[in-house]
């Protein structure tokens, strides 16, 4: 509600949207092709699918430099890293304000650079799941004593009987 009351204030209401929550692909996609930037200062995403989403639609993003979400992203070709405050954010959308071509540019550059297909991103997880099972066997992660552990224990070893079964019996 305080950033809408700030648009508002800025007379901006015409030019910034806020909707709520999406669940429509074509809606979602018709935002992303309406839009000339994907703004995602997040820290937290740990995937960042909705920055390849964004690229599909040859949109370009701003991210926090080092975040999971900027993952793959090449700094003023593919996306904009920003540090994380409201002043980095700032004087990124000042010069791309001025320089409307090389946000263009950027959103061509994220689409034929880092879109991947579902099928491809799919893999890419599953990967970086089997890395992290495979460390987690190796002893590179603190032990924990939580019932919760309980319930991982298990699904690595539907994992891995899984992962054996497919290689005897094929997929």
């Amino acid at each position: 509600d305080e950033i809408v009351r700030y648009a508002e204030s800025l007379a901006l209401t015409d030019r910034v949207f806020f909707s709520p929550p999406l669940q429509n692909r074509e809606h979602i996609r018709a935002w992303y092709c309406r839009a000339d930037l994907f703004l995602f200062p997040s820290t937290f995403d740990t995937n960042g699918l909705v920055v390849r989403e964004a690229a599909a639609c040859g949109l370009g993003s701003v991210l926090i430099r080092g975040s999971c979400a900027a993952e793959d992203i090449t700094d003023g070709r593919t996306g904009l890293l920003i540090e994380e405050n409201a002043e980095s954010m700032a004087a990124v959308l000042s010069a791309l304000c001025a320089d409307r071509a090389a946000m263009r540019r950027i959103g061509q550059y994220a689409q034929q650079e880092i879109y991947l297909s579902w099928d491809d991103a799919v893999a890419r997880a599953y990967d970086h799941y089997g890395a992290v099972i495979e460390n987690y066997r190796a002893g590179k992660y603190p032990p924990h004593e939580r019932r919760s552990d309980e319930i991982f224990h298990w699904i690595s070893n539907a994992l891995d009987l899984q992962n054996r079964l497919k290689a005897k019996y094929g997929k």
